[in-house]
């Protein structure tokens, strides 16, 4: 089988059987039905890139400059609440460690990024719904934390999701995460 070259990749193939010109993606010749040999062996298909490093890259760096906003305002929650003796040092303390474990899911996910091993990103998903459980109890005291844990939620969905090879796995996905918001809400 002849192949025509482009500059960058292989655009087009000749078929041994017939002669005519195909698209060198196509498994077998449209006009005669012979299978392209290029395309069995995987030399020709380009290979798709995954966009979930890009994804867990741009997470994690957001993750790490909201970091910076949750901690401080969990930390002048808490010392706040401890100055004037309100029952607001507890939501500013469960700030604090959701500020932890949003920046822990932040790192993770860099650190993560090439990584395909399914243990990982599921710790880098827990930890971001980490930060939506605390910022769901730290809300009475702490209105904001609420807003940094539906970040985190947003964010640990969006990993869940990408882990998720099937459509029907993705269902399922979708649906535990909405199940996971509402009780988290309640």
């Amino acid at each position: 089988m002849n192949v025509e070259h482009d500059e960058n990749n292989i655009k087009a193939v000749f078929c041994p059987n017939c002669g005519k010109q195909f698209n060198s993606t196509l498994n077998m010749c449209p006009f005669c039905g012979e299978k392209n040999p290029y395309a069995s062996e995987g030399r020709i298909r380009r290979s798709k890139k995954s966009t979930f490093p890009t994804v867990k890259l741009v997470i994690g760096v957001v993750t790490l400059c909201f970091f910076i906003l949750f901690f401080f305002q969990s930390c002048a929650v808490f010392s706040l609440g401890s100055l004037v003796n309100q029952n607001t040092s507890a939501s500013g303390l469960l700030g604090v460690l959701g500020a932890l474990c949003f920046v822990i899911a932040g790192i993770l996910a860099i650190v993560a990024k090439n990584k395909e091993e399914k243990g990982i990103n599921y710790a880098v998903a827990c930890f971001y719904w980490a930060v939506f459980f605390f910022g769901c109890m730290a809300r009475s005291g702490f209105p904001d934390a609420l807003v940094w844990g539906v970040v985190g939620y947003i964010f640990g969905t969006i990993i869940l999701f990408f882990l998720a090879k099937t459509k029907k796995s993705r269902i399922i996905t979708v649906v535990v995460s909405v199940i996971y918001f509402i009780l988290g809400i309640i």
